[in-house]
């Protein structure tokens, strides 16, 4: 199985002493890293949501926001594979 870490446990870990400094703080990449993980979950979350809700248009839903939802997440699976958030979504069923 693999070693699922959550992004808060993922946060904790980056922080360091750098640079003599007396408080730990986060490099610039880590932070760009972190807020790009954020934002891929909070656009999954968002997909799912439009799989979710039942609109006017049923075609919408089964043509375009499930394809969608689930290319999403694969990609998001391969861009991070040990993140416990992103891997506990699930693809949707046509």
């Amino acid at each position: 199985m693999k070693n699922l870490i959550s992004v808060h446990d993922l946060k904790s870990q980056m922080l360091g002493n750098y640079y003599g400094s007396k408080y730990k703080v986060y490099r610039q990449y880590q932070v760009d890293k972190l807020l790009k993980i954020w934002s891929t979950i909070h656009y999954l979350s968002e997909l799912h949501t439009r799989c979710r809700i039942v609109p006017c248009n049923e075609e919408f839903r089964t043509k375009k926001a499930i394809p969608h939802y689930n290319s999403a997440i694969e990609r998001a699976k391969k861009e991070y594979p040990n993140i416990l958030e992103i891997q506990s979504h699930k693809p949707e069923i046509i």
